[in-house]
């Protein structure tokens, strides 16, 4: 819910709201991107989805690096992009 501050002009915190949204809205796509490429890492590998070598390089390269590097440059290090 959005609630106008004293003296605050309605119209700027429909603004922000928006700005806001659009935030998410582009943080949900590049999720969904990067979702697309692990998948297609997935099934490019010999076992498909099932794939152990594939898995244990997610495991190394993405999930446990965590948030000691950046988004991006771990999924690089799985896809080598």
């Amino acid at each position: 819910m959005l609630v106008a501050a004293v003296g605050q002009q309605p119209d700027a915190v429909v603004v922000v709201a928006y700005q806001r949204d659009r935030a998410r809205l582009y943080s949900y796509l590049w999720s969904d991107v990067m979702a697309a490429d692990v998948a297609e890492q997935f099934l490019h590998s010999r076992g498909g989805l099932h794939d152990a070598a594939t898995g244990q390089a997610w495991n190394d390269r993405v999930l446990s690096v965590g948030h000691s590097v950046p988004a991006n440059t771990a999924f690089r290090a799985l896809t080598a992009r």
